[in-house]
């Protein structure tokens, strides 16, 4: 496994099984549990949407990397990470 910066959320299960079919689970997506650390060193499971694609690396829109740069800087993920694996997202 790798590593990659984000956010977790902890979602009732109804607004889960609306984001999950907002995002096309299963069929653009699949759910997939990890190993994430939070702020404070806690470790913690988790679901991650991972398109099942290995480590092949498409396209994505303007606007959707336009998306994960506001939140990744608004929510405080390290301008490392941003500038070596964000702005670099092929649109």
């Amino acid at each position: 496994g790798g590593e990659c910066e984000g956010l977790v959320y902890e979602l009732p299960p109804r607004a889960f099984a609306l984001l999950c079919a907002s995002e096309g689970v299963p069929a653009a997506y699949k759910l997939e549990v990890v190993d994430a650390t939070d702020w404070d060193g806690k470790e913690v499971k988790a679901f991650a949407f991972s398109s099942g694609r290995g480590l092949v690396r498409g396209k994505t829109t303007k606007r959707y990397k336009d998306l994960l740069l506001k939140g990744a800087r608004e929510n405080g993920l390290s301008e490392a990470y941003i500038s070596s694996t964000l702005e670099n997202l092929r649109t």
